[in-house]
């Protein structure tokens, strides 16, 4: 059995950007992320598993983010972007005279955009989801869901909205990946626990056959969370207030646990090995070799320049060197390797049992933050297969190997800065949830009042009215606003999916089936607008086949 297990959790998510700007924010967000990320991850996964290497990898991808993968309006916005990029980098090549460096580098993103265009076409038939699925069939990875939309579980205020977010997360999923899922990645890895006559959201997790899920360390050890968390990205400066002092609980993130009433596992990051990775202070990415992410030509976008160390401003940095950057990576990766070994010797050491080491990330890490990231990935499933005392293995096979011993119960927390509610929940964003609550509640009510009829186009307009709340429910909205990366278009978006639902919730009250027609016809009575139906319809599009009666009230 070795001294124990590693899970390598990666959270893939992105905001719903379909038809909603393209940039600095809206779709081509989505673009880089398959470019940099998606593509690069399903490639080094591919590769890992034709050489006999199953990375064993935990991946979840919400459905959200699947819908737009699997959207052919995207897919075909995915092409254009890369033929651009490519088309970036053939100009940078001849501007830069063949002494600079970076005409090298130019040359070499010349190529790879072309290489991934030809990945996305010619491999995963434009659908990168299919590659996903096929590795998982293979048995090379596991794949989870999350909510329908991301939207923050604790904050919700209705029973009948969380059933909606996980039960049309589960649905989605089954939709794409042809199997129903194991294990869910709660939004922000926020939990709540029963209150008052709400039950906690294990019950929710339950009922829907889902058996696990991740927290962070505070959830499972206690002690108070630092109000700043230093990261790559978003969270890289994000201050919050300091949370309430948890006692230590004795327990250990080595081990998984179920939660009291439930069936429903639950595992903790391990605070060392996620800061490693995840820190750019202290962490991998910050090396001085490593590209830079913020500093772009201004010519073509395209990024020529690497870190250079700390207080060197984006005005002084060296080009980037990639062939050193990879060396780099394996260096990283052994000293990864040999920190998890460490890390387990001690626990099998001193509880003469072998332990586990969760590892959540956010997979836009690796490759669009961390451009390196991707690379980093597979040379730790290399180094950790060529010995036999760490097994990197899925969440559900270490379930298997090191079962549950003990039920718990667990407070209030997230694994956003000061472990709590504040980064979506603070006073500049607290106005949102009022929004969101009476919308909740008139959805509630349309249902109970509306659900018993066979009008077609009513069945369309309750649909589209429930597309519209899981969107607004979108914890990316208040996240936006709070870390400052996209306040205004948070806000926009936000009071678009607002306008949405109270147009239709209107033309809704004012429905009254006509006395005079059958069931059957195309209008009855109503007051739907069938032409705006429409637009909305075509604007936002997921969940096709969505039964509005899970907003029923419960």
């Amino acid at each position: 059995m070795g001294s124990g297990f590693v899970c390598v959790i990666l959270h893939s998510h992105l905001p719903y950007y379909r038809k909603a700007g393209m940039w600095p924010f809206g779709e081509e967000n989505l673009y880089e992320a398959i470019a940099e990320t998606y593509l690069p991850l399903l490639t080094v996964l591919d590769r890992l598993a034709s050489e006999g290497l199953l990375a064993r990898f935990t991946i979840g991808i919400t459905p959200i983010l699947a819908e737009q993968l699997a959207d052919p309006y995207l897919q075909a916005g995915f092409e254009d972007y890369a033929i651009r990029r490519t088309m970036a980098a053939d100009r940078d090549v001849a501007r830069f005279p063949a002494s600079d460096p970076r005409r090298d580098l130019a040359s070499e993103y010349r190529f790879w955009y072309a290489s991934q265009l030809q990945t996305f076409r010619e491999r995963y038939g434009r659908n990168v989801l299919k590659g996903f699925r096929d590795l998982q069939n293979r048995g090379a990875i596991e794949l989870i869901t999350s909510s329908a939309t991301h939207g923050f579980s604790p904050l919700l205020g209705r029973d009948s909205s969380l059933h909606a977010q996980i039960h049309v997360g589960v649905s989605t999923y089954r939709k794409h990946f042809g199997r129903a899922p194991r294990g869910i990645w709660l939004p922000e890895c926020a939990y709540r626990p029963a209150v008052g006559d709400r039950p906690g959201i294990e019950r929710f997790l339950d009922e829907e056959g889902l058996g696990y899920f991740v927290v962070d360390t505070h959830a499972i050890e206690g002690s108070q969370v630092a109000s700043w968390r230093p990261g790559i990205g978003p969270y890289a400066t994000l201050q919050a207030p300091a949370g309430p002092q948890v006692p230590q609980t004795g327990l250990s993130t080595f081990r998984p646990y179920t939660l009291e009433g439930s069936s429903v596992a639950v595992l903790a990051r391990n605070q060392r090995a996620g800061h490693q990775v995840w820190s750019a202070e202290n962490g991998y990415p910050g090396d001085p070799v490593y590209r830079e992410f913020h500093k772009k030509d201004d010519q073509s976008g395209l990024q020529y320049w690497r870190l250079s160390g700390k207080g060197v401003t984006l005005a002084d940095k060296a080009v980037y060197d990639p062939r050193v950057a990879l060396q780099r990576t394996r260096e990283h990766a052994r000293h990864y390797a040999e920190m998890l070994k460490t890390m387990l010797r001690e626990y099998q050491l001193h509880h003469n049992r072998p332990g586990l080491v969760a590892i959540p990330f956010d997979t836009e890490l690796f490759g669009h933050w961390w451009f390196e990231g991707v690379e980093w990935l597979e040379q730790v499933v290399r180094v950790l297969a060529e010995q036999n005392e760490v097994s990197l293995v899925s969440v559900s096979e270490a379930l298997e190997a090191i079962p549950p011993e003990m039920a718990i119960r667990m407070p209030e927390s997230t694994w956003g800065a000061g472990g709590h509610y504040w980064v979506w929940n603070n006073p500049e964003v607290e106005w949102m949830w009022p929004v969101i609550h009476e919308r909740e509640r008139e959805m509630e009510e349309l249902v109970s009042r509306l659900e018993g009829t066979s009008e077609p186009l009513l069945a369309r307009a309750l649909a589209q009215l429930g597309r519209e709340l899981l969107l607004l429910q979108s914890s990316d909205w208040p996240f936006l606003v709070t870390t400052g990366q996209a306040k205004d278009y948070a806000i926009s978006r936000f009071r678009e999916h607002q306008l949405r639902f109270d147009v239709l919730a209107g033309m809704l009250r004012d429905w009254e089936p006509h006395p005079a027609l059958s069931h059957a016809a195309p209008m009855g009575g109503s007051k739907i607008e069938v032409g705006l139906l429409q637009r909305y319809e075509e604007l936002d599009n997921p969940f096709e086949g969505l039964d509005y009666r899970v907003f029923a009230r419960r």
